[in-house]
Formats: structure tokens, sequence, C-alpha cells
């Protein structure tokens, strides 16, 4: 019986509804790694009891078809009253879609596992991330990515399927939530679904939408000046119009240089259009901002290509399952030749929907492809390009060659009892990055990603099937380009085959074996006694009461018995009154207060045998199997496999049935394959002087000096210190952290990891090139002993090093610093990542908001001989502080620059400069920066404001430009020096009027003189 359980939003269970308590339907659909438009929802009657706790936002656990439980939140309500009754039908939603209302900012991956990647993109969700098959090691990155994005993410870069699940305690309590990936859903099982019989409807439906040809947009880029400064602009989306690719030199396709499309050559000829005797590509395109190397972008196109270059088909089949079990991701086939073209396909079940209240018979699965009906391509494209801004810059293999690698030869499988193990030759091709191997139960499999089954760089793998389970495997080779090899030849493996009675004989005649076998136990154990064969005729002669009857006629009451044998026979005195016991053997003689002067006898059972002394050579088990004696000073006691253990004052020691010892256990030595208690601790307990130490065997006994012994490994899950102590390890020299075997064959040493919350040293070396400490957030230099969650402020210590390679340097406002000190006994020097004290440097850029100093000058380093202050506005020289003080600049000159190649709409200007001039006041005034500093002195010029004069032609903002001024003085000048020139000419023109008149007056002073 289906039921759901019912929670409010604290996880607190409300109640369980069933079909018992008003549960009317529960239809549940599922898809391939998809969320389908309405997954699941469920009816009950609202007059129920339990129909109050049907409310938004309450949670509903269910068991599926595979007896999973499944977590839904209610979304939606509706309430109907019709001709069934008042009926509340609720609308759900997986609650794993919680993930994308978490926001994760940057995570970065390289060459990590999808166990690493699962648990960063669920970290701190209360999800639990389980990866359950081994997928290899991939990179990505999750930048300003929600957690659901970043599953589907990882399904996308390392491959597997999805699942969400719940667990529950014993009391029906929600105690974990966990996101799955597995190998695959479902796995293939040839199972046949035919019209007429376990099918009762089957549907096809196509979307033909092919494309033959695809154009491929990648990144918008930075443009850079000569000197490589990003100058603010960005190019046209990138193409890979100048990439060549041929079939003849190994691609799959042909491209040549300056074609800006890939084409699939047999899409072509299935697809394309003939338009007035031309044959047309039918195009489409692929945008992706992440690609910024023409060649990946290619690859990408082609890959996308791929998923497009066909018809979508999608078949939807009514089935009855009745004894057949089907799942989610299952390989079946689809048989219905009633068609003039006839459904005959083998495909995944991509889909399942049935209603929890009768799974078996309403169960409707769909097998191909899922179709996008109403997909409005423009705006997946604009939520595509709104989605990768911002977006970091993808991390590239592109420095290997894309050669497209051999294909694996030589493959071998070995079985094993649940194990089939994989060989194949391993290729040592340089642009080789992993093996993908491929696995099916049916033969002649065509590989797909549901097949998948393993990815990684090595040549072997290890399949965990089950006993008798028969698979067919094929593997192929990838470079770091993604570009694959031919599939390897096909081979078979299969795990043993565990034999049993119904194997070996058929379920009904192991059966009666076992009956038989039953009867046989029954017969020798005793459990039929003389009393059942009372009356009993034997071979013509009679068995009853206390008598044989032989021939009819002989009774044995006073008889003689000879070499007869008398098993388990209770005889009374007086029967052997005048009896005559021979040579009779007698099967567990009970003697009462008997008097035996001797006995010769090979066995004597008693219960109790009380002596002084017992002199003898064996004590033997019941069995016969075990015998103990005394040998020598030695007790020994032997096993029927000939081997002994010998007990003397000096110990206790064990030999192979050849003599070879095997254990020992003495004063100076115990030798034996293990030490160990199954009810307390293990002590190896020396005294307060000495220690434990393990050596060598061949060096016991020796003289108890540490340097005369050969030291070996200890092996162990842990090691814990004496409580409330120090734990100290003492070495002469390094204490090392290895691979288990110490060292590699070449001599070679691999180190591993070490963790812990401190490390105190007095210093810190790497075993390679560079030295890491890795962090999730800051790496902080503090007093000793300081970590997180420790009480009180911590005290923050110096870094000293040679060089510091960071992305940034900030002032550390937890020590309550406010500036950011760099301090040198020479320069503060922006270079290349390099760095040098001498030799070639190169420089770099200082970029801020802010330089404070005594002076700025050109690099004396360099070959630079000009000093350049760049600005996109204006250079402004202000008081310290402020931005509209403004300061004198000092300098011997004040060029502009004035080429005509910087000007355009060039005419002579032709107004009056003296009207410019004429119209302005020149003031005298004192600067408030000045007066405010006590240095004031009295200043003239212009001033900008209201009720002073000044041509607008001056004003530049709160300014005179100087420039302009200077030049409007100078046509001022020059319009001066045009007036001073026609002054001069009249005055010229005065002066010989003058003198003319001068003389006039002179020659008439003569001529009165005259008269």
């Amino acid at each position: 019986m289906a039921e759901l359980y019912l929670f409010n939003q604290d996880d607190k269970q409300l109640t369980i509804i069933s079909e018992d308590s008003g549960l009317i339907s529960a239809p549940y659909r599922i898809e391939v790694n998809k969320i389908p438009e309405t997954p699941f929802s469920f009816t009950v009657e609202a007059d129920s009891e339990n129909a109050k706790y049907v409310l938004e936002e309450n949670k509903v656990v269910f068991r599926d078809h595979e007896g999973d439980l499944r977590l839904f939140v209610i979304k939606e309500l509706d309430d109907s009253d019709g001709m069934d009754g008042a009926l509340t039908t609720a609308t759900c939603e997986p609650e794993f879609l919680e993930l994308a209302e978490h926001i994760i900012l940057d995570k970065r991956f390289s060459d990590k596992t999808a166990q690493v990647a699962l648990d960063a993109a669920l970290e701190a969700t209360g999800w639990i991330g389980e990866v359950e098959v081994d997928l290899g090691l991939a990179s990505t990155n999750f930048y300003r990515m929600r957690s659901v994005d970043a599953i589907w993410e990882i399904i996308k870069v390392w491959g597997g399927e999805f699942k969400d699940v719940v667990e529950f305690d014993e009391e029906n309590n929600i105690v974990a939530r966990k996101i799955k990936i597995i190998q695959r859903l479902g796995k293939d099982t040839g199972q046949r679904f035919e019209i007429d019989h376990n099918t009762t409807e089957i549907g096809r439906q196509v979307l033909s939408y092919p494309v033959t040809a695809m154009y491929g947009w990648g990144a918008s880029l930075e443009i850079e000046d000569e000197e490589g400064n990003h100058t603010g602009g960005y190019s046209r989306y990138i193409d890979f119009g100048d990439i060549e690719k041929s079939i003849a030199n190994g691609d799959p396709f042909d491209k040549p240089k300056g074609q800006k499309w890939v084409g699939d050559p047999e899409a072509f000829a299935s697809y394309r259009r003939i338009r007035d005797g031309v044959e047309l590509h039918r195009e489409g395109e692929f945008y992706n901002q992440d690609y910024e190397d023409p060649e990946e972008l290619l690859w990408a196109t082609w890959q996308h290509l791929q998923d497009n270059k066909h018809p979508v088909v999608n078949y939807r089949l009514s089935v009855d399952l009745l004894d057949d079990k089907v799942s989610l991701g299952d390989t079946v086939i689809a048989i219905d030749r009633k068609f003039s073209r006839p459904i005959e396909i083998q495909s995944r079940i991509i889909a399942m929907e049935y209603d929890l209240l009768d799974i078996d018979g309403t169960t409707v699965v769909e097998m191909g492809q899922f179709l996008e009906l109403g997909e409005d391509r423009l705006q997946e494209l604009e939520e595509e390009v709104q989605k990768i801004k911002d977006r970091p810059k993808q991390i590239t293999e592109g420095s290997y060659p894309d050669i497209k690698p051999g294909t694996p030869v030589n493959l071998e499988t070995a079985g094993g009892i649940e194990v089939i193990q994989l060989y194949w030759e391993y290729a040592s091709n340089i642009n080789l990055k992993h093996y993908e191997v491929y696995g099916s139960q049916i033969e002649g499999f065509v590989p797909d990603t549901q097949h998948l089954l393993w990815r990684g760089d090595t040549s072997a793998f290890a399949h965990n099937v089950g006993t008798d389970q028969l698979w067919y495997y094929r593997v192929r080779a990838v470079n770091y380009h993604g570009t694959p090899s031919d599939w390897s030849v096909q081979v078979m493996g299969a795990t043993h085959r565990v034999i049993s009675d119904d194997i070996l004989f058929g379920p009904e005649l192991a059966a009666r074996l076992r009956q038989l076998s039953e009867t046989a136990q029954t017969i020798a154990d005793g459990t039929i006694s003389l009393d059942h064969l009372d009356g009993t005729i034997i071979n013509g002669n009679r068995i009853h009461g206390d008598l044989i009857a032989i021939d009819g006629t002989t009774y044995i009451g006073e008889g003689v018995i000879g070499s007869a044998a008398i098993a388990n026979a209770a005889i009374s005195r007086a029967k052997l009154q005048d009896a005559i016991i021979g040579t009779a053997q007698i099967d567990d003689l009970a003697v009462t207060a008997a008097k035996i002067a001797s006995v010769n006898a090979d066995r004597i059972n008693v219960g109790a045998l009380r002596g002084i002394d017992v002199y003898g050579a064996k004590f033997r088990s019941s069995d016969g199997l075990t015998n103990l004696e005394i040998i020598g000073g030695n007790v020994r006691l032997t096993q029927s496999s000939g081997q002994y253990v010998n007990v003397n004052p000096d110990g206790l020691f064990g030999y192979n049935s050849g003599g070879s010892q095997r254990f020992s256990v003495d004063r100076s030595l115990v030798t034996s394959a293990a030490l160990g208690t199954s009810n307390s601790n293990v002590y190896l307990a020396p005294d307060s002087t000495n220690e434990v130490r393990v050596v060598d065997i061949s060096s016991i006994p020796s003289d108890g000096v540490a340097e005369n012994y050969s030291y070996r490994p200890i092996r162990a899950q842990g090691l814990r210190f004496g409580p409330g102590y120090n734990g100290y390890i003492g070495t002469d020299r390094e204490v090392r952290i290895t691979s288990s075997a110490f060292t590699q064959a070449d001599g070679s040493v691999v180190y591993r990891d070490l963790r812990a919350s401190v490390i105190y040293g007095f210093g810190f070396s790497t075993n390679s090139t560079n030295a890491y400490i890795g962090s999730d957030d800051e790496t902080r230099f503090v007093n000793k002993g300081y970590v997180d969650g420790s009480s009180g402020n911590p005290v923050y210590r110096n870094a000293r090093g040679y060089k510091a390679y960071f992305a940034g340097i900030a002032t550390n406002t937890s020590a309550g610093g406010t500036h950011l000190y760099l301090g040198a006994n020479g320069d503060i020097r922006a270079t290349g990542v390099g760095m040098a004290d001498e030799g070639s440097i190169i420089w770099r850029r200082v970029v801020a908001a802010g330089f404070q100093g005594n002076y700025i000058e050109v690099n004396p380093n360099t070959n630079g001989t000009h000093f350049y202050v760049r600005s996109n506005g204006e250079v402004q020289a202000t008081a310290s502080g402020t931005t509209g003080t403004y300061i004198p600049i000092r300098a011997a000159s004040f060029p502009t620059g004035s080429m005509a190649s910087y000007k355009e709409d060039i005419k002579e200007w032709t107004d009056s400069a003296l009207d410019i001039i004429n119209r302005s006041t020149i003031y005298q005034y004192r600067l408030k920066r000045e007066v405010e500093s006590g240095h004031s002195r009295v200043r003239q010029g212009l001033v900008i404001g209201e009720g002073y004069q000044i041509a607008d032609e001056l004003i530049d903002g709160d300014g005179v430009e100087q420039y302009l001024m200077n030049s409007i003085n100078m046509k001022g000048i020059q319009e001066l020096d045009k007036r001073t020139l026609g002054h001069a000419a009249e005055i010229n023109w005065l002066k010989i009027e003058n003198q003319y008149l001068k003389n006039r007056i002179t020659y008439l002073e003569n001529l009165l003189d005259v008269a």
C-alpha cells in the first residue's frame, strides 16, 4: 500500500496518508538527469482528517518503484468540488531544487574527482554528496553559480547520472538528504516490449529539424595596445575561420582555412536542400563565450553539430509489468510491426510515469530522446549570454597537439568470483588524457554515454558485477581536446558461477536428495531403536520383547555367547550368573563396585581416575585426532596433521609436521603471525627506563644498544599518545611522511599529505620546487597555538622572505592596521612576476586610487626619456586631501601639444582678441588656502563668479585655460601690433608734415628779415 509521509517545514512528522485515509491518486514522473514540468502531485479527499496537513511548503516523502525514499515540497494547491466530491490536489517539486537558492562564488578544480566537486557544490547546504562510481579526474570551475547548476556541470564534465534520496531512522524521521551520482540509472536487461503482449499502447513522435552545418561564436576578447595594456574596448566574438582541418590528416571533417562554419558530410548527404540545382546546407549557430581559443571553439561547435544533426524521435509505451520489472535508464527493446514503417528499436527508458497507488498497472515509459516542444531559441540565447557574463577565463589544455589517439589494443579479461578485471596495452602518447571503458550485457552493443563504466588514466579496470555475470566491453582513448580514438575490439568477460544442488540437479531433484539425506541422518544418529523393531521379521528371524527367536525356536536366556559383540547391552547379575564369556568385546561396560586386580585394555572410559602416579605413553582425544604425551622434559600436544606444540620451563614452541618451527614464546622472543585480544586492549609493557622497539627478527637477541638493531615499519589505522600528555616522534634526522612503500623501485620517494590543527617547528621546506599552503580562505601568520575557534583575538606576526607572489595585498584590519607598509632599503619596484635585482627587468604599471610621495621621476633603469601622466580627463594639481583646492605647478616650461595631426576643422580665427581681453577685468585677491596656511600674499588675475567681469571664451569649468588665454593674448598683441604699425606710419607722416611746416616757417622768417 502506498503511503505518503507528511512533514512540516522543520521536518517534524505530521501524519501518514494512504488510500485508507483519503488518498485518491499520486501520479509521479521521473526523467534521466532532468526535472519534469510536473514531477509529482497527489489528490486527497478534502474532508478527510489528514487533509488539514496538506499545506503549501509542507513536505512529502514516499517510496518509489525501486524502494528509495524521495522528498518533495508542496508548492501549489488546487481545491475543487464536483461530482467526485471535495478534493484537494497538491503539486510538488523535489526539495533538492532548494539548491537553486544557494550560490557558489568561486570554486576551481584541476584534475580532481567528481566527489571533490560534489562536496564543494553541496558545502553548507545540508545535503550529502555520494559518488558511487569511479569517473576519473577532470577540471572545471563553479563561478557565481547555483549549487543545482553545479550538479549538472559535474554530470556534464565527469559523467554519471543523478538521483536524490533521503533516509529515515527507525521512527520515520528524516536523518539524511543525499545527492547520488551513479554509473547509470537502470541496466541492460534485454527486455522486450511488444504490442498485444506486455504493451497496451505504443506511440512514436518525430521532430525533424536537423542541422548539417554550424557556425561557432566564442568570447569577446579585451583589446590591448602595443604595450600590452587593455584599452577598455572589446573585440568581436571570435570564430574559427583561421583553423584548417582535413580528413586526410586524420580529422573527422574537412574545413578549409577562411571558412567560418563546419559541416557534417553524413548529415549533408541525408538532409541537404536543393535549390535551382545547388545543394545547400541547413545552418545553425553555436554560442559560448567560455571559449577564448579558436581551436577549442571549433571542436565544441563540431560536438554541438553532432547533437543536432538528426531528427529527434520519442517513443511512448503503456506497459503491463506483471512479473517484469523495469527501471528508469534500462536499455530495452520496443517492437510494433503494424506500421508501414515498423517500430523496432533498442533504446534507454528516458522517462517513467506511474501512479503510486498502482505502479504495475499504470506505468508508462518513454524511450529515445526528449522532445523540446515550443522552444524559444532566441530567449535561450539571450539567457545564455546573460549567464556567461563576468565568467572567468577558461583553463585550457591547448598546449597539447590535437592528434587523434591510437586505438587501445591487446584487451584481456580475467574473471573472479564477483569481479571482472579488464586489461589493455598502455599507450605513452603525451597528448593522451584518459581512457574510457564502456560495457553492456548485450553482445554487439553500440557504445553510448549510458554504457560508460569508468574513466581514468591507467590501462586496467576492475568491474564489480556479482557472481555468474557475463559482460562485453569496448575501450577508447581520449586526448586533451576531447578527440576520441576509434573503438577497440569487443571482448567478453565473466565472473565465476557458484555451483549449488539446485543448479547441478535442478530444484525438484535437489529437494528430493535433501529429503533422502535427512532420512539417512535420522537412521545414523540412533533415532530408530529396538522398540521400533518389536515384532519385526529380519531374514526369517523374529525380534520380540526381551527375547530373540532364531528359526522360531531358539531363545537367548542362559546361552553361551562366543565371539559376539554386544553393544550398549544392560546385563544383570542374574543373567550372567552361570554365563561363560569367552573372547567377548564389551562396549560401554558399566561395572559397579568391582575389584579388578589388573586391567589390560586398549581403552578405558571412566568418570574419574584417581591415583598417585600415572605412567604411560599417550593421552588421546575421544576423536582420535589429538594426543598428549610427555617426551624428554616436554609436554607435547600433537594433531593428526603432524603439527605439534612443546611446553617446557623455557617456553611454548609450535612446530610443523616436518619439524620446522611455526612460533615460539620464551623469555627473549615471541614469534607469531599476530597478537591480539577479543575483549580488551593489547599492551606492550616495557619498564619505565626502556622502550617498545619493532626490529628485524634477525636482530634478536642483541645487546640492547639501539644502534645495533635493524628496524622495521609499523602499519596501523592510527596512533594515540598517553591521555593528557604530549606525543613525541623522535629521530636523529628527518620525520618523513611517504607512501606505504617508503621508496619506489627506482629509489624515488612519494610523499603524502600531513593534516593537523597546528604545526610547531623551526622551519618548513618543500620536497619539490614550490611550497604550497592550502586554505579555503586566508593564510594567517599569528601567535603560536592560535587557530579558528581559539578564545581571544590573534596576535599577528611578520612574514619574511625573498619574493612574494600574490593576486592582492591588503592591510590587516583585524590587527588594528589602517595603512599598508612596503619597506625597502632601496626602491619599491613593480616588475614582471620574475622580478630581479639585476639584469633584464620587465617593468609593470602601478594602478591605484592615489599616490603620495616626495617626487615622481622617469625610471632611470629603462630607455625612457619622457615622463607621461595619463588621464581620460584632466590632470589636476590640488592640495593634499582635496579635489578642488588647486596649487601651483612649477617647472621650466609648460609646452602644450599643438601639432596639426592632433587637430581637425582648422581655420583662421578672425574675431577680435582685444574685445575678449577688454571684456575681462584683472582683480587682486588672496588665495584662501594660503591664508589658512599663514603664507598669504596678494595675487592678480581673473576671477570666475557672479558679479565678476570675465569673457566667457576664457572660462574652462572652474578655471581658465592657460593655452587659450596665451593664444588670445598673442592675437591681441598682433592686433595691437597692427594698430601700432598704423600709428607709426601716421606719426612718420606727421613728422614729415611737421618738418615741412618747420621749413616753411624758416623760409617765411627769412623773407621777413630781408624785408
